[in-house]
């Protein structure tokens, strides 16, 4: 059965969609737990397991597979949805199983976010990823995203890049 990417339907889908995101980013840990990116990634932690939150406040996508949550991603198209620009279309915490990896899921949910932007409307694509996230970056860009540093962010320890395109 090929994967289906959905919105997440059952209480059970958004609880999965928490876990996938936080094992799927589990690699970008800091190796040090008292460094500067500690605290921020605690918080960080609390942000990714917390699927029903962004669920309440953009559109939580799932790739579905054998009734497995495989990948999410969280879609935001309303105003003051962590765009920098306002009317932007932004998705955020991209995440496949670590198990799943290497067979498109990550690019399934990338145009799912992209064609439900454009079906909504949106004239521009936004998003926020890090220096060390190299397979998305590269995703991104191979799509035509550039950067755009007036929307990047400072936390202790690590910046986060803004990339943008226009739909």
């Amino acid at each position: 059965m090929p994967v289906e990417v959905r919105e997440a339907r059952t209480a059970a889908e958004v609880e999965a969609a928490g876990r996938v995101t936080v094992a799927a980013n589990a690699e970008f840990a800091p190796a040090d737990p008292d460094g500067p990116f500690a605290a921020s990634w605690a918080r960080y932690l609390v942000e990714m397991a917390d699927a029903a939150a962004r669920a309440a406040q953009g559109v939580l996508l799932v790739a579905v597979e054998d009734g497995e949550v495989v990948g999410t991603v969280t879609l935001y198209l309303g105003p003051g949805s962590l765009q920098w620009r306002p009317g932007d279309a932004m998705f955020r915490l991209l995440a496949v199983d670590p198990a799943h990896r290497g067979r498109g899921i990550g690019h399934a949910l990338f145009q799912a976010c992209l064609d439900r932007a454009r079906a909504a409307g949106k004239r521009r694509m936004a998003l926020h990823t890090t220096e060390w996230m190299v397979t998305a970056r590269a995703m991104y860009e191979r799509a035509g995203f550039v950067r755009e540093p007036e929307g990047d962010a400072e936390l202790p320890g690590v910046t986060i890049i803004a990339y943008a395109a226009d739909l």
